[in-house]
C-alpha cells in the first residue's frame, strides 16, 4: 500500500511503519484514546482539524515520510 496524507487513519493504524511516522511527528498519538474517533478520515483532514497536534509546516514532512514507506 502507498501511504500519504490522503490515506485514511484506519489504514495507517494497520501498519507499524506508518504508525511510527505518526509517532515521529505526534509523539504519544498511538496511546491517545481518541485516536479511533477519526479512523474513517484521511490524515490531511485530521491535520486541518487539529493543527495543535500537527502544525501545518510539518504536514509536508510527514507526507514525504509516509510516501517513503515500502510495504
Amino acid at each position: 500500500m502507498q501511504y500519504s496524507m490522503k490515506t485514511k487513519l484506519k489504514d495507517v493504524m494497520k501498519s507499524e511503519a506508518a504508525m511510527a511516522v505518526l509517532e515521529k511527528y505526534m509523539p504519544g498519538i498511538s496511546e491517545n484514546p481518541k485516536l479511533k474517533l477519526g479512523a474513517a478520515m484521511p490524515l490531511d483532514v485530521l491535520a486541518k482539524m487539529a493543527p495543535n497536534f500537527l502544525p501545518p509546516d510539518k504536514v509536508p514532512l510527514m507526507d514525504a515520510d509516509l510516501r517513503a514507506i515500502e510495504e
